[in-house]
């Protein structure tokens, strides 16, 4: 059984080092933040995507779906249990949906731009 088989067998979410080129799609689209990039000297790029937290994966498939690489894999819903969103996630899509496109609020002691 290779170690990817195995790994499907009781995770939530995966990735296939091998296939991954490291562009970093999925991490801003994970509403669970559990998707991070961390340095890896033994990658050809230096740096590697690591899942933080699996347990809070909630089984959205957004990050396998921006993959460009078909490096990321989600279980499918009928074949394991995915918790619902955290409350922090929640609240972050709140603020998002409320935005409508409005612009970002300044950092303190961001310059205006004339």
């Amino acid at each position: 059984m290779s170690e990817t088989q195995k790994t499907e067998q009781k995770e939530r979410v995966w990735i296939m080092k091998e296939r991954c080129k490291m562009c970093g799609k999925c991490v801003p689209v994970c509403i669970e933040k559990i998707l991070v990039i961390q340095p890896d000297p033994e990658s050809i790029y230096g740096q590697t995507i690591f899942i933080d937290r699996p347990d809070r994966c909630t089984g959205c498939s957004d990050c396998d779906n921006v993959c460009p690489d078909f490096a990321i894999f989600v279980a499918k819903k009928k074949d394991r249990v995915f918790p619902k969103r955290s409350k922090e996630a929640q609240e972050r899509l709140a603020k998002i949906s409320e935005n409508k496109e409005q612009p970002l609020p300044k950092k303190e002691g961001e310059n205006e731009k004339a």
